[in-house]
């Protein structure tokens, strides 16, 4: 039996999986650290592993309610290309959204959330039949300068321009603007979104990321050894995607003026053999190792073995490997104008996204910058970790979030009782 004082929430988590890294993974700890406070409902796709829907609800764990978008034709695999995910998630939106009442009837719900996809230009609920709405953390509202863009190769060009085009659009539909209308506050990842989404509503806006480490993970990484000694290794990791610039990594790493330096890239992905190509064409032989796909325990141990995380994303509303790499205090370099410039705060090297190759000369001077500083290497490293274990922490993140829940249900005329 539900005790009276436990409040019911209701998350839309289009992505969700246990276990799982990015979105899907936000979703899951997201709603399992609120059900320790809340009784949560969750409603998500019908496509993601690793955690079967219960047929009633059961105290202390979020109860999910599975669904796929209505229309979709039975033979187009949304998983199979951008486009058609794209087309899918939306078709999913609109589908949620005319369900969400009854869903709210049903759960009971008090307040409802958006949580995954951390997309703000793609529209959430609509109706919440008189509850409180968080929309957020979104993000999506980075992007790349003028100037990068206008001297990048046509397979980042075109993608970003269609990127562009395809925002634009989105932030005229009227669903969207619905979805703005209804929320009680939205929650920016980045402080570019917050800026983009101060357009669309008149809810306040506040930049909270959507991103954090549970303590064990933190405790973990910071017991990992020190840095080895020897030449510097740097490390990339994440999917080989044209706007995870890794590209731009071979680049500085061929600029780099300590020819002894090596970089090891972790992730797989349609980019691969373009980057196994330029490393071939820029002579970088044995300084490259493409590991590939690993599971996320071997990627967190190889933290130990390296020393700097090299990090260029064009654009990123979150980079948890920013924070496993802080968390091991091994410090980041990144582009400004992204998630990772703002979760890694004064601890990482932030290089100006300007031109292609003044981007990868700044990325080459500081990588170049902390092969000849070990010290510098060491201090920020230790920077990051403090930084991490003080402000990106899930249970800082919680306390965040659950200031805003006790914020809306007040003015909604509900007490949160003693267990909020």
């Amino acid at each position: 039996m539900t005790p009276p004082d436990r409040r019911r929430v209701l998350l839309i988590a289009f992505a969700y999986a246990e276990g799982a890294g990015s979105e899907p993974g936000v979703g899951f700890t997201t709603a399992a650290a609120l059900a320790e406070h809340f009784d949560v409902t969750v409603v998500t796709d019908q496509a993601w592993p690793g955690t079967s829907p219960d047929p009633e609800p059961v105290p202390g764990r979020p109860h999910v309610v599975r669904m796929g978008p209505s229309r979709w034709p039975a033979s187009w695999n949304p998983w199979t290309a951008q486009w058609r995910l794209e087309l899918y998630y939306y078709a999913w939106l609109r589908t949620m959204a005319r369900r969400l009442p009854t869903l709210i009837r049903e759960s009971g719900a008090e307040l409802v959330q958006h949580v995954t996809y951390v997309r703000y230009w793609m529209p959430s609920a609509i109706d919440t039949a008189g509850r409180p709405f968080i929309w957020g953390p979104v993000g999506g509202g980075e992007s790349v300068s003028d100037d990068l863009l206008r001297t990048s190769p046509p397979h980042v060009r075109r993608p970003e321009q269609f990127r562009s085009a395809i925002r634009a659009v989105f932030e005229r539909d009227p669903a969207l603007a619905r979805t703005a209308e209804a929320a009680s506050i939205g929650l920016a990842a980045t402080p570019e979104t917050a800026a983009r989404m101060r357009r669309l509503t008149n809810a306040p806006i506040r930049v909270q990321p959507g991103v954090s480490l549970s303590r064990e993970t933190v405790t973990h990484l910071a017991g990992l050894a020190a840095p080895p000694d020897g030449p510097v290794r740097f490390l990339s990791m994440g999917r080989l995607l044209h706007w995870k610039g890794f590209d731009l990594a071979l680049e500085a790493l061929a600029r780099s003026r300590h020819r002894d330096s090596s970089l090891w890239m972790v992730g797989d992905g349609p980019e691969r053999a373009r980057l196994e190509a330029d490393a071939a064409r820029l002579g970088l032989g044995d300084r490259v190792r493409f590991l590939g796909w690993l599971d996320r325990p071997r990627t967190l141990s190889l933290l130990a073995e390296g020393h700097v995380l090299l990090h260029p994303s064009l654009h990123d509303s979150g980079g948890m490997v920013c924070l496993e790499a802080m968390a091991a205090s091994r410090p980041v370099i990144c582009l400004e104008g992204n998630g990772p410039a703002y979760l890694c705060g004064e601890s990482a090297l932030t290089i100006p996204m300007s031109s292609r190759s003044a981007t990868i000369e700044g990325l080459a001077e500081a990588m170049d910058r902390l092969c000849d500083d070990r010290a510098e290497l060491l201090e920020r490293g230790r920077r990051g970790q403090a930084h991490v274990a003080g402000t990106h922490t899930a249970e800082r993140r919680l306390a965040d979030l659950l200031d805003a829940y006790k914020g809306l249900l007040a003015e909604s005329g509900v007490s949160l009782g003693a267990s909020g």
